[in-house]
């Protein structure tokens, strides 16, 4: 095991215990919202991670 995953095993080990007693504490709610560009082709879209952030992701089916 290299130095860093030992370093990164080491900090993660109290959220590690935490999750462990307490489930609840890692869940992670995310929003995102899709959007079509053209209703003509329902393969290709956008999301926008977070609603209102002003990002959008193109995204195309294949």
């Amino acid at each position: 095991m290299s130095t860093i995953s030992a370093n990164v095993r080491e900090a993660q080990a109290p959220l590690r215990a935490r999750y462990k007693t307490d489930p609840g504490t890692a869940l992670v709610v995310d929003h995102g919202r899709t959007s079509g560009t053209d209703a003509s082709d329902p393969y290709h879209l956008v999301v926008e991670p977070v609603p209102g952030c002003g990002v959008v992701v193109p995204v195309g089916v294949h």
